[in-house]
């Protein structure tokens, strides 16, 4: 999500004593604009309002996960740094999966099954090798480079999930959100000078 910068700034700023550059903070700005690009299709094709789009439950849920996660770079580059890092970084995944899970046994009677999305068993295999080397890569990254290089690195991921979207969940305004993923793109090589 592209509001997780500013968080993630504050606390690179708080627990690593990295300074934010102006480089950086126009970063942040430019790839916030280009969220509120990426929500324009919706605001332009049902004449809402920018905070009715805001308010719907999906952005706001996903909001507040960004700036949760934000927490998690710096964090991360600690644990990381340690000797133990990679281990501890493992124990961490497993903790979060299991609570993932757990979440899910407890709450699955508000999830909605769509028959079209279930997962193949292929499909799962490929998706766990894949979510795997993406970590174990991003790990890396963190030992080599600044936590807002590495993690805005990461958040091109967007673009990604606009156009695979597109695909495999025929989503609209594929090219508004192709456009407005550059933009934030643009703020991400803004935040990685």
């Amino acid at each position: 999500m592209p509001l997780d910068p500013a968080p993630r700034h504050f606390h690179r700023l708080l627990l690593l004593h990295e300074q934010p550059t102006l480089a950086g903070v126009s970063g942040i700005l430019i790839t916030t604009l280009g969220l509120l690009v990426l929500l324009q299709p919706d605001l332009l094709s049902t004449e809402l309002k920018i905070k009715a789009v805001v308010l719907r439950k999906g952005v706001v849920y996903g909001i507040i996960g960004a700036i949760l996660f934000s927490f998690s770079f710096p964090l991360d580059k600690i644990t990381i740094s340690k000797p133990s890092g990679l281990v501890l970084a493992a124990g961490m995944s497993t903790a979060v999966g299991l609570t993932t899970l757990l979440y899910s046994l407890v709450t699955s009677s508000g999830q909605r099954a769509n028959p079209h999305l279930l997962i193949k068993e292929k499909t799962l295999i490929f998706l766990i090798i894949t979510i795997f080397a993406g970590t174990v890569l991003v790990s890396q990254a963190l030992l080599y480079a600044p936590v807002a290089n590495a993690a805005s690195v990461k958040r091109l991921w967007s673009l990604w999930a606009v156009i695979l979207g597109g695909k495999f969940l025929h989503e609209s305004h594929i090219k508004e959100k192709i456009i407005a993923t550059v933009i934030m793109a643009l703020g991400i090589f803004l935040l990685s000078v």
